[in-house]
């Protein structure tokens, strides 16, 4: 194999081919090595771009006249940030020169002034960085932050929700396609029918995994992965945000919902509505349910078992949250005190063959005939429960 040689000229040929030295180094290593090593760069690079200046290149003399380009600190780092860097490390930044940044600008007052827009601290550090980054170090996060929810729901969602309900957008918070196996289980943040839209908001745990665990990463994608194909297959349409600003997160979604409201020729107003008290209430929480929701939806069922079966979540929020026993008074239990009497349950039993069919099968008969101490008796019929020799 014949091995080509690199001679001046032919370095300098190859040279011209590229417009930038990184260009050239990464498409002909063996060209611009031998460059180097002749110290041809000067002549070989005198048209190409150059994102970087070589080591030694910014003297103290070339600073100052570039300096002299820029009437502030701020332009001087964007144009020529190599220059600035060097400037600042060497302190020959002219004094009179306009400073881009404000030093002193985040005083405690300014930062709670700015910290009184957001309504949490996921907002305020994805809006406000620097000022939130101060105060979390001087020690005034906590101050400036005490307007702000304590139990806030995610930036992302929260920000959704607020959109789509000042746009009176109808939608479904965390729905499952219940009659698809495969994503039966896992919830997509939101569904918009009329849009035939579904949307996830993919939060920095979605690239890093819960306590940057990298095996998490991997399933959350791997989950994510399978719902957006679901959406693919099944013609939905698909929608993933991944913002952090409020501002670019209303920009990004807005934009889609046009798209689709041009396409399949729906309403949709770009103007947005005030939020009533009760839906500002709503927006403090991360759930869909809070006592005035879980309250609304006891109104529109006529017994405990209607709300339990029709709103599942809101039953478990209001038996964890302890406030069933005062909002599920006006329902109508179904289920008769007294009913399990000895017969009854008796009865139960007898329509089944093994204890565990009895169990499933009738729950409530079988818990009376268990605090009643009527098991035995009832399930005399079935073969005996024995304890497995192993387990004993």
């Amino acid at each position: 194999m014949n091995k080509k040689l690199w001679d001046k000229a032919a370095v300098l040929a190859d040279a011209a081919k590229y417009n930038s030295v990184a260009e050239w180094r990464q498409s002909s290593a063996s060209a611009y090595a031998v460059c180097c090593r002749n110290k041809w760069n000067d002549e070989a690079c005198a048209h190409m771009a150059r994102s970087k200046q070589a080591n030694g290149y910014w003297t103290d003399k070339k600073i100052i006249e570039e300096s002299k380009k820029y009437e502030s600190t701020a332009l001087w780092n964007k144009k020529s940030p190599s220059s600035y860097q060097a400037a600042k490390k060497r302190k020959l930044v002219p004094p009179e020169m306009t400073r881009g940044l404000e030093h002193g600008k985040w005083t405690k007052t300014n930062i709670a002034k700015v910290a009184k827009e957001c309504s949490t601290r996921g907002e305020f550090r994805s809006t406000h960085a620097s000022a939130y980054t101060i105060a979390l170090n001087k020690g005034w996060l906590d101050d400036v932050c005490k307007h702000m929810l304590n139990k806030a729901p995610w930036f992302g969602p929260r920000v959704i929700r607020e959109y789509l309900m000042s746009h009176d957008v109808s939608f479904k918070l965390e729905h499952k396609f219940k009659q698809h196996k495969k994503v039966a289980k896992y919830p997509f943040d939101f569904f918009l029918q009329d849009f035939n839209l579904v949307i996830e908001y993919q939060g920095r745990q979605h690239k890093d995994g819960w306590l940057n665990d990298k095996e998490d990463a991997a399933a959350i994608q791997s989950r994510d992965q399978i719902k957006k194909d679901f959406a693919v297959a099944n013609n939905l349409n698909y929608l993933e945000l991944n913002q952090t600003n409020k501002k670019e997160l209303f920009k990004a979604l807005e934009s889609e919902l046009v798209r689709l409201a041009d396409k399949e020729k729906l309403l949709f107003s770009l103007t947005a509505r005030s939020l009533t008290e009760d839906e500002l209430k709503s927006l403090e929480t991360a759930f869909v349910w809070n006592y005035e929701s879980v309250k609304a939806a006891v109104a529109k069922c006529k017994s405990v078992k209607e709300f339990r079966e029709t709103y599942p979540g809101g039953h478990g929020y209001s038996l964890l949250n302890g406030i069933w026993e005062e909002l599920s008074k006006p329902l109508k239990r179904v289920t008769e005190h007294g009913k399990y009497t000895k017969v009854y349950v008796a009865a139960a039993a007898l329509e089944c063959t093994t204890r565990n069919e009895f169990k499933q099968r009738h729950r409530g008969a079988w818990a009376a005939a268990q605090r009643n101490a009527w098991l035995v008796e009832v399930c005399s019929h079935m073969p005996k429960h024995t304890q497995k020799p192993w387990l004993g």
